[in-house]
């Protein structure tokens, strides 16, 4: 998580750096994207682990938060876009940063 967190910081700041052009900003979200892939298996069974027998209810729950949260974030990065990557870029900085600091804040 604290690196994606870190990607997604990278890819807020060359958002605005104007400089390198494509590859600056495909990078780290292509990295940023790929790391989601172990941040939501590892998540979904670390949360599932608490649940036992009502494990498949639970992993519905999650699944359709899931859905709800990017249905949250693409509707932020529409109603923020201004013809460049700022919204986007600070959309996913505020989820990568968002969710490390609710980890430590609740463990």
């Amino acid at each position: 998580m604290l690196c994606t967190a870190a990607l997604s910081v990278i890819l807020f700041g060359a958002s605005f750096a104007n400089f390198g052009g494509f590859w600056i900003l495909a990078v780290p979200q292509l990295l940023f994207i790929a790391l989601l892939g172990f941040n939501f298996s590892n998540g979904f069974a670390l949360a599932l682990a608490h649940f036992g027998s009502s494990a498949g209810t639970a992993s519905a729950l999650f699944g359709t938060l899931q859905f709800v949260f990017a249905g949250l974030a693409g509707a932020a990065v529409s109603a923020l876009y201004d013809g460049s990557a700022h919204a986007m870029a600070g959309v996913m900085c505020l989820a990568g940063v968002g969710a490390v600091l609710l980890y430590r804040w609740t463990r």
